[in-house]
């Protein structure tokens, strides 16, 4: 593991143990060598990460004693008051479309009544795949209700289809680098074998993903086509054609999760699913960025070989998706609010996203640089390797301008690792934008200045 990972994880464990009180203030760390021999790692390392805690607030030094967790009041708050949320995945109160979902959740109470409390159907109400199928149409997919689930979530379809057998028979999936963390996570709690695909904004290397495909046993190959979580970038055509027919060939699937496919606007920015016309794509979208997230709704389209070992699967996780919700969802749908919410949604976004865009050119130092997000809500900041994730992640905290590291949306020991933080204009407003670049800008700065003139270097004795 690379000295810089060992560093991120002795930043973060000191910051989770004094969190949950397991080091109490005034209790001394580790020695330095003692943490050094724990981890791996240089005494360098150490040091380090210890002085990032000690400029942070976290802990203090005591000259030939060591280091000490620092009491209550000088610990920096988790979050200030005045706090900018580049972190944030969930959308805020300004976009969420309270009072119409409402009425059509009213709507259905009355005209469903006691079907709605009862057991439905775990594929899903069929009135409302029926409405999704049509729905799918705006995004170039164009199916049948019986290939459509309804989700508890799209995070739940991520689940099943990671945890379920493919009809290839093979054991290993394919994951792109960066990805959500989210499959990341579910691959790793369930144990499935994964291998890395580095994706750039170019997109991938089509001879290496033959490669994977022709020789590594791949049951499928999951990709976030559009608007990719962390980066914000999206496959041309080209890419699109280029991997469905791929997949054919060598017998390999596709998990297209297309969480953000209602910012898409027309058919230039169509999904992998909608070239493969459904035969080697399992394309899985989410409602939880463009309106309620805890509506637990998402869809999964299904190629044909897939759908009956998809429903036993969704039998066993939970019987079926909320009534209330769905019945709410279809009302939503027919009477055409949905349209005109997603058409806000898209318009908002967008000029966030600008904003971000125009701020970062002007603020950021040049050593620094945003990633031409092509839409959505997430855009990635690159990093010089002199500017450690986590310590800046650390620092972005104490300021007010919280950012996801690089880290999180990688597999261990990746060798397509690059530096970079995730940030999200999901609930920032233009002025907040603005406040937030120069506030990440500053912080920069100063770290960049320590790490030239205030790192010690300790040799290795």
């Amino acid at each position: 593991m690379l000295e810089s990972s060992k560093y991120g994880t002795i930043v973060r464990d000191a910051i989770r143990r004094i969190g949950e009180g397991a080091w109490k203030a005034g209790v001394r760390l580790p020695s330095v060598r003692v943490m050094a021999e724990r981890n791996g790692c240089s005494i360098n390392t150490v040091l380090r990460a210890y002085e990032a805690l000690q400029r942070e607030g976290y802990i203090y030094a005591v000259p030939k004693s060591g280091f000490f967790v620092a009491s209550g009041p000088d610990r920096p708050a988790s979050r200030p008051a005045d706090a900018i949320p580049f972190d944030a995945a969930s959308p805020d109160e300004s976009t969420m479309p309270y009072r119409e979902f409402f009425e059509s959740m009213t709507k259905a109470v009355f005209q469903r009544k006691g079907a709605l409390f009862d057991y439905g159907d775990p594929q899903g109400m069929s009135s409302l795949r029926l409405a999704l199928a049509k729905h799918l149409q705006d995004v170039g997919l164009f199916v049948g209700e019986r290939r459509i689930f309804v989700v508890s979530g799209s995070q739940q379809a991520l689940q099943l289809l990671a945890a379920m057998p493919f009809p290839n028979g093979k054991t290993n999936v394919l994951v792109e680098q960066p990805a959500y963390h989210g499959m990341l996570r579910v691959l790793r709690a369930s144990g499935i074998p994964a291998i890395g695909l580095e994706r750039t904004e170019r997109g991938i290397d089509l001879e290496a993903l033959e490669r994977h495909f022709r020789s590594d046993s791949i049951k499928f190959y999951y990709t976030a086509s559009r608007f990719h979580n962390p980066t914000g970038w999206s496959y041309g055509k080209a890419q699109r054609e280029s991997i469905a027919r791929l997949a054919k060939k060598y017998d390999v699937y596709i998990v297209e999760d297309d969480y953000l496919a209602d910012l898409a606007i027309g058919s230039k920015q169509e999904p992998i699913a909608a070239e493969d016309g459904g035969d080697r794509v399992a394309y899985v979208k989410s409602f939880s960025k463009t309106m309620l997230p805890g509506m637990r709704l998402g869809a999964a389209v299904l190629p044909q070989p897939l759908v009956e070992t998809f429903l036993e699967h969704k039998r066993c996780a939970d019987f079926g998706t909320s009534s209330l919700s769905q019945n709410a969802l279809e009302l939503y749908l027919r009477n055409g609010m949905f349209d005109v919410h997603r058409k806000n949604v898209r318009d908002t976004y967008r000029a966030r996203l600008a904003e971000l865009t125009r701020v970062c050119r002007e603020a950021l130092p040049s050593s620094l640089s945003l990633t031409a997000p092509t839409g959505g809500i997430f855009a990635a900041i690159s990093l010089p390797r002199t500017l450690p994730e986590a310590e800046f992640a650390l620092a972005l905290q104490a300021a007010g301008v919280p950012m996801v590291p690089g880290e999180r949306f990688y597999l261990p020991d990746s060798p397509h690792r690059e530096f970079l933080m995730r940030v999200s204009i999901i609930r920032t407003d233009e002025a907040a934008i603005r406040r937030g670049v120069e506030r990440v800008a500053a912080v920069a700065r100063r770290l960049l200045r320590t790490s030239a003139k205030e790192r010690i270097v300790v040799p290795e004795s």
